[in-house]
């Protein structure tokens, strides 16, 4: 499937990635300085995760104007119910991972596949400085 809101990034996933289809399961923008941890919960598929992105440097001159992150996705855990038999589920690692990203330019970041090969969880991340 060719889902419009990553059509952007379709053809280059689709080249390097060999998943029939990509769709967008949610967006967050965050704002945060150096040395700042920031940390989101998001649903996928009504499944709820928390995004952590930690900035550990930032550089803003010149050619090397960049961002140091350290990005952490973790499902979240669940506590015991009667909809789930009484049994909890812990919270989950799903990919962590440090990147330096020039400031403007996306990176993708991701898990490897997982449910047979047939899903995985594709990040994108996007710094850019705010204006004063």
């Amino acid at each position: 499937t060719r889902d419009p809101a990553v059509a952007s990034l379709d053809t280059l996933l689709r080249s390097v990635l060999k998943f029939s289809g990509y769709r967008l399961l949610s967006t967050s923008v965050a704002a945060a300085s150096e040395g700042q941890l920031v940390s989101q919960t998001i649903s996928a598929d009504g499944d709820p995760l928390t995004l952590s992105v930690q900035i550990s440097e930032l550089r803003t001159e010149g050619n090397d104007a960049s961002v140091q992150l350290y990005v952490q996705l973790n499902k979240q855990g669940i506590p015991p119910s009667a909809q789930n038999g009484g049994i909890p589920r812990p919270a989950s690692e799903m990919f962590s991972t440090g990147v330096r990203v020039p400031i403007g330019q996306t990176v993708v970041l991701g898990t490897s596949a997982a449910e047979g090969g047939t899903r995985a969880m594709i990040l994108t991340v996007r710094p850019q400085l705010a204006k004063k």
